[in-house]
Formats: structure tokens, sequence, C-alpha cells
């Protein structure tokens, strides 16, 4: 507040400041999606029909893309 309006108040030279009140609040930021390319390497032999796939870090959920439900 300005002085003049806490002087408007309590008059001039009748009022004085306490210490600030701190308090905190809660922020929402909304989701970011983002999509991200990986690559994994895929092999096959030439006198076979096996197919391996190099060692990679497992999905919480394979082949499928979440969401929001509106």
């Amino acid at each position: 507040m300005s002085e003049e309006e806490l002087e408007e108040l309590f008059g001039k030279g009748c009022f004085k400041q306490f210490p600030d009140k701190v308090y905190h609040r809660y922020g929402f930021t909304p989701a970011k999606a983002e999509v991200e390319e990986h690559h994994v390497n895929v092999y096959t032999g030439k006198k076979t029909e096996e197919i391996v796939r190099a060692p990679h870090p497992k999905c919480l959920l394979r082949r499928e893309l979440c969401v929001p439900v509106h």
C-alpha cells in the first residue's frame, strides 16, 4: 500500500509496518508432451529367418499413445 493510503486509514505517522506475511501457493503448469525418436538396431541372419533387436530400454506402454481424456 502507498504511504498516502496508509495515512488516510490511520492518520499521518500513526501506523507501523509489521514483518511481511509470507505464504506459499501451488502453481500449475499444464502437462507437456514431446515425441522422442529412438532407434533400435534390428538384425536377421542371412541363412535364417530369426530377427533380433539390439538391447534397448523398456517402455512404460508399448505401441500406445497416451492422451488426456476430455
